[in-house]
């Protein structure tokens, strides 16, 4: 027993100027690859977060990034659109400083804007349901051109609606509306920002929800983007009764922070990935070896950010853990979804049902061959039906 401690003894004695020199290369490997991967991973994980950081992120995102190229001018205009809706364009500032650019439109305001051009925002009811739609009686050259440059941009569906002809913003099967005073706080998922949320706004503005969208601040971090998503929260708590959060991909991550700390706030997770390391790792290879790799550039190491927040990898099950009792969740996912792991689905509903209540929906898409990630569930009437229906029972409680 002595001999062979002492023969291991004289081995490592022996190599220690081999080891030694070999084992900083390795380390040294380590962190040059972790650097090199981290740079794309920050690209592909956080997107728009990275587009005003230089010329060639940008240019590696829109190769990451699915549709058209990013156009400011484009983004302007559209955010023009929802302020000529009646929406509140303004900026907050989070607890750490990080001023943030966000959207508002209350329900009210948009009511009111109709109004003054002296359209009617009305319900009409025939066998297939109750339709909230806009409409105006004797159209103007003014009301016209908001319609046009407004109402159809909102891409609310034109026509006639149980004899009343004009845009349709939702139709209900059931009675049910949104009760008290409650907001949506909808996140944006990574390859879109607020300008380019219009549908996803119409869609829940339709039904009589307010809805904030917002973007977040430059220099993106999984830290920042918690206090970002924080920041809009306290701010939206001032005035509401109830801030139910909703977010797809990177959006429902982002939120499931703010869950964590507000169980009591009723949660939409759409096809969301439930951790980075088990995102990453699902991506073909030899992307899916090596990105892992890359998950601590997505961290801030600012302290005043890391004090604040759990920067744990985006991982909805670990943050899910440590909350209280509360409202329920909605889960909404794609059957072919080659994007996030396999199980997910699963593991997001286990973990949300340690909060509450666990309303969970699956896409089935007709064509089995395209990549579920890429699709847009609640553009499917069946789908925005159940979600519509089950939101607002999750608001009224």
């Amino acid at each position: 027993m002595t001999s062979s401690t002492q023969s291991t003894s004289c081995i490592d004695i022996i190599t220690l100027p081999v080891r030694a020199p070999l084992s900083a290369l390795v380390w040294l490997a380590k962190k040059v690859a972790a650097l090199f991967v981290g740079y794309f991973v920050r690209i592909g994980v956080f997107m728009l977060g990275v587009y005003h950081e230089d010329w060639l992120k940008r240019e590696i995102m829109e190769l990451f990034k699915s549709g058209p190229r990013v156009d400011p001018t484009r983004l302007a205009d559209s955010t023009e659109v929802l302020k000529t809706l009646g929406g509140i364009h303004s900026h907050l500032w989070t607890d750490d400083g990080a001023k943030i650019e966000y959207m508002l439109l209350r329900a009210i305001d948009v009511k009111a804007k109709i109004e003054s051009l002296g359209g009617r925002w009305e319900e009409a009811s025939d066998n297939s349901g109750t339709h909230s739609v806009i409409t105006h009686d004797n159209p103007t050259p003014e009301w016209e051109a908001f319609a046009a440059n407004v109402l159809r941009r909102m891409r609310w569906e034109e026509g006639t609606f149980a004899g009343v002809e004009g845009f349709c913003t939702a139709t209900w099967a059931k009675a049910e509306r949104p009760r008290g005073d409650a907001v949506l706080l909808l996140a944006a998922p990574a390859n879109q920002c607020l300008g380019m949320m219009r549908k996803a706004i119409g869609q829940n503005l339709g039904f009589g929800l307010d809805v904030c969208v917002f973007n977040h601040r430059q220099g993106a971090s999984e830290g920042g983007y918690y206090l970002d998503a924080e920041g809009v929260y306290d701010f939206l708590a001032r005035s509401y009764e109830k801030v139910a959060l909703a977010g797809s991909c990177l959006g429902a991550s982002v939120l499931a922070h703010v869950r964590a700390k507000h169980p009591d706030s009723p949660f939409v997770a759409i096809k969301t990935f439930d951790s980075a390391e088990r995102l990453l790792a699902n991506q073909p290879s030899p992307a899916g070896w090596i990105a892992p790799l890359g998950i601590p550039s997505l961290q801030s190491d600012d302290p005043t950010i890391c004090s604040r927040t759990d920067q744990d990898g985006f991982d909805i099950p670990h943050k899910f853990e440590k909350a209280e009792n509360g409202a329920p969740t909605l889960i909404i996912s794609v059957e072919t979804d080659t994007t996030v792991a396999p199980g997910t689905h699963e593991r997001l509903c286990a973990a949300a049902e340690q909060i509450g209540d666990v309303y969970e929906c699956q896409f089935s898409p007709a064509d089995r061959g395209v990549n579920g990630h890429t699709l847009a569930p609640l553009e499917d009437n069946k789908i925005f039906t159940w979600y519509q229906e089950h939101l607002i029972l999750a608001i009224n409680g």
